[in-house]
């Protein structure tokens, strides 16, 4: 039983991906049904970074971003955390540019 469970896991985060655009921020995930979480970028209000122990060891992190309505979105195991927080922040920025 523990062995299927630690299979599904990992199958489900292998199908898991993130995509920034110039408007928004999509994650898909799921392994027999598909799920998509789409958040505006102009809806953000706040991007935090949440590096572990065990994230510092493999350069990973999890970023958490808030939004005005919605559950709190959480990006897992993301590489270099902190560069990519900055790229979204500053896609948060251009976007109210362009507003």
């Amino acid at each position: 039983m523990f062995f299927a469970v630690s299979i599904y896991a990992i199958l489900v985060w292998k199908n898991m991906f993130y995509l920034l655009t110039d408007r928004r921020i999509m994650v898909r995930r799921g392994l027999i049904g598909i799920d998509y979480d789409v958040l505006g970028l102009d809806m953000i209000q706040q991007v935090n970074t949440e590096v572990g122990f065990w994230d510092k060891m493999y350069g990973t992190g999890t970023l958490t971003i808030q939004a005005m309505g919605v559950t709190p979105l959480k990006l897992h195991c993301v590489k270099n955390p902190r560069e990519v927080q900055a790229t979204i922040s500053k896609a948060i920025r251009a976007s109210r540019r362009n507003i």
